[in-house]
């Protein structure tokens, strides 16, 4: 029982993140030189192709980017490169970009409800439980690809991503420039 929730829950969340975004899976289980990406998913935008990838945990993993700058976590940024590698063969007359690299976490978390709070708060919150981490992308043009309903003063509900009020964005988001 415990298991057909979790898998009713991710697949629930994962199915309400995908329809925030314009991305839409490109693999699932790729195979390569030194591992398996568990989804590629694609944009196209502008002439661009965008590529993200997304790796399940079963546990608590998240990325860490001082892990990452000291060569500590790498395997999502190897992941990125074979996809965009792959993306690439397969659209020879695109440009592909890297959009993000992110973990989803598998679980089914238990959120507060206030006496006040109707059933899309709730949502809301549970949503926000179960975001991606990683790394996203910090042009705008890049995260609205991925969640198109974020907003100036407000945290993304899909990517570790929030701006602020004046739309620059927060120094709590997990965001890099393509470089």
């Amino acid at each position: 029982t415990r298991i057909k929730k979790l898998v009713h829950r991710s697949v629930w969340a994962l199915t309400k993140q995908m329809a925030c975004g314009d991305f839409k899976p490109s693999g699932y289980e790729l195979n390569f030189g030194s591992g398996k990406i568990d989804r590629i998913d694609t944009c196209e935008d502008d002439g661009k192709v965008y590529v993200k990838v997304t790796d399940y945990k079963t546990g608590m993993k998240s990325f860490d980017i001082t892990a990452f700058y000291h060569g500590l976590q790498l395997q999502l940024v190897i992941y990125l490169n074979a996809a965009v590698e792959l993306e690439q063969k397969r659209r020879p007359d695109k440009q592909v970009e890297p959009a993000g690299i992110f973990y989803y976490n598998i679980k089914d978390p238990v959120v507060d409800a206030g006496e006040d709070e109707d059933q899309d708060d709730i949502i809301k919150k549970i949503l926000q439980q179960l975001k991606m981490n990683g790394l996203s992308r910090s042009e705008s043009e890049v995260i609205t690809l991925m969640d198109r309903g974020l907003r100036e003063g407000e945290s993304s509900s899909v990517i570790p991503v929030a701006y602020n009020k004046n739309g620059s964005l927060s120094r709590y988001s997990s965001a890099a420039g393509r470089d």
